[in-house]
């Protein structure tokens, strides 16, 4: 179990991701118990320090540390440093739970990811920290960007600079961009940004179907079923085809939404 936690916090902290004992759970097939008992431990021996997040107060965060790195403190990337913000907090616990939601990327460490921005000339001034990944199974990256509650309200302008900012890779064709945010308030303002970015033609057709059916059921004389066969036949027909290229088909849908 010992060398277990410290292969974890070390993939943490080349991940710049916060951790929970849930996370540690799930990474480590532990149970609930022993990943806290083991976090606790580990935090004792300096390879964790526990956060405190506004609004996160019941459930521990765990921040990985230079020593769970291996490196002095002085050369540690500001991530793994005391004292960071509570947005680089809440982003690095967003990022821990991508890293534990989706099992289907080879992810690449922080250093691996800045030589990627420095190959395709992507900013890193003034921008998310997101986590980068190569699916395994389409070999495009995946870029998960997450965003803390306090920017639920900014939602549209979030994805807009995120696809600016990625734009050398997503217009090439070999990478997706998808966000990440916590389960609730913050994962639903960015589902609705998204559907304003990506609509799908399919799900506003079913809905207009819906409400056709409902009217031709409610009519007993059948006049309606006679007035509506045609526009319910061109509906029923949108939802039978593929539905409309997407206009960025490499924006993600919905938001991973991960429980805190």
């Amino acid at each position: 179990m010992e060398s277990a936690i410290c292969t974890y916090a070390a993939m943490c902290a080349a991940l710049h991701c916060c951790t929970t004992p849930a996370y540690a759970a799930g990474a480590l097939n532990f149970t609930l118990y022993d990943a806290a008992d083991a976090l606790r431990n580990a935090a004792a021996d300096g390879l964790f320090r526990r956060v405190l997040l506004p609004g996160f107060a019941r459930t521990a965060c765990y921040q990985p540390t230079p020593k769970s790195a291996d490196i002095n403190s002085r050369n540690a990337a500001k991530f793994l440093r005391a004292g960071a913000a509570a947005a680089v907090l809440w982003r690095g616990l967003l990022r821990g739970g991508a890293f534990a939601a989706v099992p289907c990327c080879d992810w690449l460490s922080a250093d691996a990811q800045a030589a990627l921005r420095a190959l395709h000339g992507i900013p890193s001034a003034g921008h998310a920290e997101p986590l980068v990944g190569i699916e395994r199974a389409s070999e495009k990256y995946c870029i998960y960007v997450p965003v803390p509650p306090a920017l639920a309200a900014q939602s549209a302008n979030v994805i807009a600079n995120a696809a600016a900012r990625w734009l050398p890779l997503l217009e090439q064709g070999t990478a997706r961009l998808n966000f990440i945010a916590a389960t609730g308030r913050t994962a639903d303002a960015l589902n609705a940004a998204l559907v304003e970015f990506v609509p799908h033609a399919s799900d506003y057709a079913a809905l207009e179907l819906a409400e056709l059916d409902a009217r031709i059921e409610a009519d007993k004389t059948g006049l309606a079923r006679l007035q509506l066969a045609r526009p319910r036949a061109e509906l029923a027909a949108v939802l039978a085809s593929a539905a409309e290229p997407a206009p960025y088909p490499w924006l993600a849908h919905q938001v991973v939404s991960v429980s805190l």
